[in-house]
């Protein structure tokens, strides 16, 4: 079943998106609506008419007249403290359950203090090993450092490897392709396969060397050579029509060889190409397209907190569930102004349209 938002969840979600959120979060008072709901905060500000309120989700403003009472909040710390302090001292399985409570508040610290309490007290606590961390090997429980020592495995650069990984890493050789290699080894691999997936040749053929006053660097092989059959199917290859390409793409594979990497050289050229343009594009438009944003950005949140705080249009009847569906809709556009902002910008631009059409034709 859908959730359904009363109007002071909305408020919050709303103040979530028009507000930055805090790097911390302090208690400080619980204040309680006339309508049921409550809000968790630390009061910044008194005003004649509203009380200015730090929460976790933001900065937000509660009217007095919305206010039935307000009381001293209690932090999680302290209910934590006096959870603990009513235990018995031999509760093994309730100190579980409060670590447990500990780690839903995201108290690692408590929790970990709970789950060795209940250790004390039940050495052999299923749950409370394996919330530590802790696993079973060779007929009793280890720490994860201990046990991954006793199954032979050496800790290094960060993490947990065999003797013989160990060793390799040890004398700064890299594994790829399921072999240990020096490193000067693997860049010249590297290289070599980074030229042949750009100009679709092999790298002893494109490996050729200008110097110049920047230094050494390489000259972009000559276009693969190919026969007039091969040469109309390449032309076909950059066709509009998708059944065409897709056509001389499948003709390319068969033949293979130089036709293939030619169809791979002419694919990556014109992709390159694509890609630059719409990086020119966005170069070129950044100081119009950043302030359209931000104006469409304000509209939204507009049209969002007025429908919201619009009694007629979002009663507090039933929790406004009639016009929930029009709350949610207007709250995720401007979500997706906030979390896609490209896509907003393609929706307004031929231009881009075709450039991420063609992009997406020769990917």
């Amino acid at each position: 079943m859908k959730k359904r938002w009363s109007r002071w969840h909305v408020g919050v979600w709303m103040a979530l998106l028009f507000f930055a959120i805090p790097s911390s979060f302090l208690l400080g008072e619980v204040i309680y609506l006339q309508n049921g709901g409550r809000i968790e905060g630390k009061i910044l500000e008194w005003k004649e008419e509203s009380v200015v309120v730090k929460t976790k989700w933001g900065v937000i403003k509660v009217l007095k007249d919305e206010i039935k009472s307000i009381e001293k909040a209690k932090s999680v710390k302290e209910i934590f403290q006096k959870r603990w302090e009513k235990l018995d001292r031999y509760d093994g399985e309730g100190f579980f359950q409060l670590g447990k409570w500990c780690q839903e508040q995201g108290l690692k610290k408590e929790a970990e203090k709970c789950f060795r309490k209940t250790l004390d007290i039940m050495p052999a606590h299923r749950g409370a090993h394996l919330a530590l961390g802790h696993r079973f090997f060779h007929g009793r429980w280890m720490e994860y450092d201990e046990y991954m020592k006793a199954r032979g495995f050496v800790f290094y650069a960060g993490k947990w490897m065999t003797k013989s990984e160990y060793e390799y890493r040890r004398q700064g050789y890299i594994k790829f392709e399921g072999q240990w290699m020096t490193k000067k080894r693997f860049e010249k691999i590297r290289r070599q396969r980074l030229l042949e997936i750009k100009w679709g040749s092999s790298s002893r053929s494109s490996k050729k060397y200008k110097t110049g006053k920047s230094g050494t660097s390489l000259i972009p092989p000559k276009p693969i050579q190919v026969p007039d059959d091969v040469k109309e199917l390449l032309i076909m290859a950059r066709s509009s029509h998708r059944d065409k390409r897709l056509a001389a793409y499948r003709a390319l594979k068969r033949k293979g060889g130089d036709a293939l990497r030619a169809l791979a050289q002419q694919l990556v050229r014109e992709k390159e190409k694509i890609i630059q343009k719409i990086k020119d594009y966005f170069r070129s438009n950044a100081s119009r397209l950043i302030p359209k944003l931000g104006r469409l950005l304000n509209q939204r949140r507009k049209a969002a907190r007025d429908f919201i705080m619009d009694p007629q249009k979002y009663p507090d009847a039933n929790h406004g569930r009639a016009a929930q569906p029009q709350v949610d809709e207007l709250v995720n556009q401007v979500r997706q102004v906030y979390e896609h902002p490209f896509k907003e910008v393609i929706s307004k631009s031929k231009t881009l349209k075709n450039l991420l059409k063609n992009l997406e034709q020769v990917i």
